[in-house]
């Protein structure tokens, strides 16, 4: 995929994107967990003649690196995102996120009220609240989660006993196995979920957002994604029945190659 990769530099770090298409609207993408900013690819080649698209590395992926100790707060991601506008001289853009990536750009939609056109979330992380994260992004949890970097056995140890308890689906735990098979993988997924712990916004103060400002907003999940499901969005479609679900026949995996075809009729 053609474009200019570009370094934004902040004071705790460095954010690497992407910029392609030659369209008369701005669109700013997210990828999700293990992935970079050509994750997007299936869907930028649909919209490159519609949107001049910023595709980012997350921090921890790709170009892009956090070298604060602390976890990034909305406040530091906000002014990071502020910067970023004004050195491109944007006005208006819209969003797209997909799983871990929704956590990025629903701050964005909170902390830039006007800005935002319209929103693309694909399986997106951040709607519904979940235990384990909660258990493991906390004291002691985060202590005991870090432990696993080290020590897999235990990890898979825990898996082992979750799918014989059945509390997990299978399909999530051959995900979890996949993404901490090696100690840079154990490391990146505790980085991303202990250092992007504070990303979280209120959902009726989004929701609220969304439809007091017309925010055309889309949904996309998979029929067979078992990470983030439709039941997952019922909650804030509840708030405002603006918002449009659509489900592809996918999972977790592939479910962006299979959104490209819904986001490419969405006007």
């Amino acid at each position: 995929m053609s474009g200019d990769y570009h370094l934004l530099k902040s004071k705790k770090g460095i954010l690497g994107y992407k910029k392609v298409g030659h369209g008369n609207q701005v669109l700013l993408a997210f990828h999700g967990f293990g992935q970079d900013h050509t994750a997007f690819d299936p869907i930028v080649r649909e919209l490159e003649k519609r949107f001049i698209i910023y595709s980012f590395d997350l921090f921890f992926h790709g170009g892009s690196e956090w070298h604060g100790n602390e976890p990034i707060s909305k406040q530091e991601w906000a002014t990071i995102i502020s910067q970023f506008v004004n050195q491109e001289n944007l006005s208006k853009f819209s969003l797209l996120g997909f799983s871990l990536g929704a956590k990025f750009a629903l701050v964005i939609l909170e902390a830039f009220e006007g800005a935002v056109e319209s929103i693309y979330f694909i399986s997106p992380d951040g709607i519904k609240r979940n235990i384990w994260y909660n258990l493991a992004t906390r004291f002691p949890g985060r202590w005991f989660f870090k432990s696993l970097i080290k020590r897999p056995k235990r990890f898979h140890g825990i898996l082992s006993l979750a799918q014989q308890l059945k509390l997990v689906d299978d399909s999530v735990i051959r995900f979890a196995r996949s993404q901490m098979e090696t100690e840079r993988q154990r490391g990146k997924v505790y980085n991303s979920w202990v250092m992007f712990s504070k990303l979280q916004v209120s959902l009726p103060h989004i929701a609220s957002i969304m439809k007091n400002q017309s925010i055309q907003t889309v949904l996309i999940v998979g029929t067979r994604d078992k990470l983030i499901t439709a039941k997952d969005m019922k909650k804030l479609i509840a708030m405002n029945n603006q918002i449009k679900l659509e489900v592809v026949e996918a999972g977790h995996t592939n479910v962006i190659a299979k959104s490209a075809e819904v986001v490419k009729k969405i006007k």
